[in-house]
């Protein structure tokens, strides 16, 4: 079972949320978004109040179910998809595997490469440590660090927002997504694809360097739906909600035409 909303009318795009989050992170951009598509938004398998997939998933299997629910419940013969982190690497998968269905898509914090040797070795040692000690333990060090430090104050109550939708989540469940994104591949490739691709990064996300942010705004097919942001680390729609609103107008506009 997928948990999903609905908002607005017109060209259908689905909003994925990244890990250890659920639908409610693009709450504060629906009224806006809705005014300009069909935004339908859905809690990921095993967030929220979605049912898990079979431990040993992978992308791929997330990137299925989510476009099984899409066709097959929501009878869509076409969409666009963005998603955040995590959201982002499904994203991909969706436009990798099912061309004809997705018409335009984009990465929100996230990024188009595979993890490198090291990157690799941290989600082993990362999944581990969630199995050993919860997922509360891991929340407390990670939830902070996906806001710049600067935004912190600022922003106390969405990294409270943030915090409260880690909570109750099965260890197994997370323990496994972490293990998923350290197995995908690297799809530079349909990125770079001839389709309508949105890119947006912070310049502060401790997840990103900025030679792979470059390595993307080079290889984009339109440049123009690119953006680098100062002072955001990993959470754009609130750090920089206006920016995001922006490169979301861009890519809709492409989407339709």
């Amino acid at each position: 079972m997928i948990n999903h909303r609905q908002n607005g009318s017109g060209v259908p795009v689905v909003l994925l949320h990244g890990f250890c989050e659920d639908q409610s992170l693009w709450d504060d951009l629906l009224p806006q978004w809705a005014q300009h598509g069909r935004i339908i938004t859905l809690d990921l398998p095993g967030f929220g109040k979605s049912a898990p997939l079979a431990q040993g998933f992978g992308i791929e299997e997330v990137a299925a179910n989510i476009h099984d629910f899409l066709t097959r419940e929501l009878k869509l013969t076409e969409y666009t998809v963005l998603g955040h982190s995590l959201g982002g690497y499904v994203s991909l998968a969706l436009a990798a595997n099912y061309p004809d269905y997705v018409q335009a898509f984009g990465l929100i914090n996230s990024t188009a490469l595979a993890d490198s040797a090291d990157k690799k070795m941290q989600r082993l040692k990362t999944a581990e440590f969630i199995r050993q000690h919860g997922v509360a333990a891991f929340a407390d060090n990670f939830v902070p660090n996906l806001f710049a430090p600067e935004n912190r104050q600022r922003l106390a109550d969405k990294l409270t927002l943030v915090r409260q939708m880690t909570r109750g989540l099965d260890k197994e469940v997370v323990a496994g997504y972490m293990l998923a994104m350290r197995q995908r591949p690297g799809r530079m490739d349909v990125f770079r694809q001839n389709k309508p691709a949105m890119f947006v990064a912070g310049l502060q996300d401790p997840h990103i360097s900025h030679t792979d942010i470059e390595q993307h705004l080079n290889g984009m097919h339109n440049k123009k739906l690119g953006y680098a942001l100062p002072g955001v680390a990993h959470m754009s729609m609130y750090e920089a909600p206006d920016k995001l609103n922006e490169a979301f107008m861009a890519l809709i506009s492409l989407a339709k035409s």
